[in-house]
């Protein structure tokens, strides 16, 4: 559901990263160095992630100074107006890591649509999100897409700076109105999650190893994929020292 913001925020701001043979100056050089890391850790583990058990939690008081991330009250607001109500926060957390991510869902007056607020490092995203038939399909404002998908998964992005009305209308019209799994709480919505969550892994793990990650890469590189894919997919598989994508 929302493993492709953890990484979202990386790879916006590592775009400059991905021109790392242009760089001149040696303190950006040196900055774009630390992004490059950063950027292959959060890849490494938004994989993991997605190949493991559900990283889905719901929040507790000790995910107090993770929740204080979620300055989305004003969204909130907006959205209360077309009748989406608060279900609650969730955590994303692997099995012996650290948090990813901190999810407040809110539901809507049908209980078929959640509105997630995912915050990751700095990046607060919102998410639209059904499932038909147990499908998901989700409308999000981004820049980028995030991992493969498998074919019940159906993703739509939109620019950061679309209206609220405008994402909700155009999510309606994207997502199938028949057979809608509902939610009307916290715990209904996170065995949703977790049941999409098992399809998407077990999917996952069915792939060729190599082809999945050419696919991944390509989600999330973009346009850069056609020059640096195939060095990203060789450090991505151990098989490129770390300098090699490191040169100016």
């Amino acid at each position: 559901m929302a493993l492709d913001v953890v990484i979202g925020g990386l790879v916006g701001g590592s775009a400059i990263v991905l021109g790392w043979m242009r760089i001149k100056a040696f303190r950006t050089y040196l900055r774009n160095l630390r992004q490059v890391d950063e950027l292959e850790t959060a890849l490494r583990e938004a994989r993991e992630l997605a190949a493991g058990p559900s990283p889905y939690r719901v929040a507790t008081e000790a995910d107090r100074a993770l929740v204080a991330r979620l300055a989305t009250a004003d969204d909130e607001t907006r959205l209360a107006a077309f009748g989406f109500t608060l279900l609650g926060d969730l955590v994303i957390q692997g099995d012996g890591r650290a948090p990813s991510a901190i999810v407040r869902a809110l539901v809507d007056r049908g209980s078929t649509t959640a509105a997630y607020f995912t915050s990751s490092r700095a990046t607060t995203t919102l998410t639209l999100a059904s499932y038909p038939g147990g499908d998901l399909f989700t409308t999000r404002r981004s820049l980028h897409d995030g991992l493969a998908d498998p074919a019940f998964v159906h993703r739509q992005t939109r620019a950061l700076d679309v209206p609220l009305a405008t994402l909700l209308v155009d999510h309606e019209r994207f997502a199938p109105h028949e057979a809608r799994i509902r939610f009307a709480t916290l715990d209904e919505l996170v065995a949703v999650i977790a049941a999409n969550h098992a399809r998407v892994a077990s999917w996952r793990l069915a792939q060729p190893p190599d082809e999945l990650l050419d696919a991944d890469l390509r989600g999330v590189l973009g346009d850069h994929y056609a020059k640096h894919g195939k060095a990203w997919a060789r450090r991505l598989r151990g098989e490129l020292p770390a300098a090699t994508l490191r040169r100016k």
